[in-house]
């Protein structure tokens, strides 16, 4: 099996000196939904306000980004021009991924915090979260109630 992660998480391994990180895994397996709700995406916006014609143009291309997939080793800056010229119509311009880039960089701190790990037990047990804020810190709550035979 190929194992993928998406084009932002690919784009911030390269950044990080730890590829393999927990942070580059927790970005990867979010979803855009829930890193909006972690990151400010309005800076990024602003970086990339004069790459697009629209501003609804710009939220699908972050969108992209943060919930395609890539293989490993396949170029990520290729990946990012595909989906830039596939919903801006207008050819690629290589300061995007500068752009990217800077903001990835200006916001290591936030996505290095980001407390995302979520796993539920539906059985009404537990929630366990994670979050990596200098040390590690493990956040479980719950009733965990064995099902009856």
């Amino acid at each position: 099996m190929i194992e993928t992660t998406t084009i932002i998480a690919a784009l911030y391994a390269f950044l990080d000196a730890h590829k393999e990180g927990i942070a580059s895994q927790v970005i990867a397996s979010a979803s855009y939904d829930v890193l909006k709700k972690s990151l400010n995406f309005s800076s990024l916006k602003k970086k990339l306000v004069s790459f697009f014609k629209k501003e609804e143009d710009r939220e699908k291309f972050i969108e992209a980004i943060c919930n395609q997939t890539v293989l490993p080793d396949s170029p990520t800056d290729a990946e990012v021009q595909k989906v830039y010229e596939n919903i801006s119509g207008m050819p690629y311009d290589d300061k995007i991924l500068s752009s990217i880039n800077e903001w990835l960089v200006e916001n290591k701190q936030a996505i290095q915090n980001l407390n995302i790990i979520t796993n539920s037990n539906n059985s009404g047990g537990f929630s366990i979260g994670s979050q990596n804020a200098g040390r590690n810190i493990y956040n479980i709550q719950g009733d965990f109630k064995p099902h009856k035979k």
